[in-house]
């Protein structure tokens, strides 16, 4: 009788090991939801029309268009900024862009002048743009012509019997010709170098204040 229990011993610890085991079974489910995000398109043409004159004289109207316009279909903010440099022949800078009667030395002509408002160094157009529409900063520049090109003068006096001329008068001789020459000073603006450069910027409407940190009133597009 003995013999026959050992068996029975061991299935019930079988059993019991099977019942332990079945206990970290669990139910799982799994969904996988693809989403695509297409964005709208972000396209600008920052356009410059230019071409630099080698013959600038006071007065002279010079052709210069700068505009921004929106190629895409998300709504934009313009500014603009820009700085002036004269170099004189003599290659030093001049120190200002103003002339001794408080006006500026070239003329920034902006064709639509009442839209743009001024916050420091910085022009925003007053509007946001929209498709299509575009913003015009310059369409051109004028060299002022109150602006003094500086000479120095040097007169030369001709004598009778000599071939030389002198610059100290003599009245003890008999004058044949004088003549005045004038040499336009290197440190004016004769032979100098104007640059303007000028930067244009867009960013998407409903984060121009963000983005320039600006309290400038820009009134949505139209």
């Amino acid at each position: 009788m003995k013999t026959n229990k050992k068996p029975l011993i061991a299935l019930a610890v079988l059993a019991m090991v099977g019942i332990v085991a079945g206990t970290i079974a669990y139910f799982t489910s799994e969904a996988v939801f693809p989403n695509v995000f297409k964005t709208k398109t972000y396209n600008t043409e920052l356009t410059e029309e230019f071409k630099s004159p080698e013959d600038w004289t006071p007065g002279t109207k010079t052709d210069k268009v700068v505009s921004a316009k929106n190629t895409g279909n998300i709504d934009l903010a313009v500014r603009v900024s820009y700085t002036e440099e004269w170099v004189a022949a003599d290659e030093t800078t001049k120190p200002s862009t103003t002339l001794p009667n408080g006006e500026q030395s070239v003329i920034l002509h902006k064709p639509e002048e009442a839209n743009w408002k001024q916050e420091g160094n910085y022009y925003y157009y007053y509007k946001g743009l929209t498709n299509n529409q575009s913003a015009t900063f310059i369409d051109y520049v004028t060299f002022n012509e109150n602006a003094d090109v500086k000479y120095d003068e040097v007169i030369e006096y001709y004598y009778e019997g000599e071939e030389a001329p002198v610059t100290t008068p003599d009245e003890t001789k008999t004058l044949v010709k004088q003549v005045k020459k004038y040499t336009s000073k290197k440190d004016g603006y004769a032979g100098a170098t104007y640059t303007l450069t000028i930067k244009v910027e867009t960013v998407q409407y409903d984060k121009y204040a963000e983005a320039w940190e600006t309290e400038v009133e820009i009134a949505p597009a139209a």
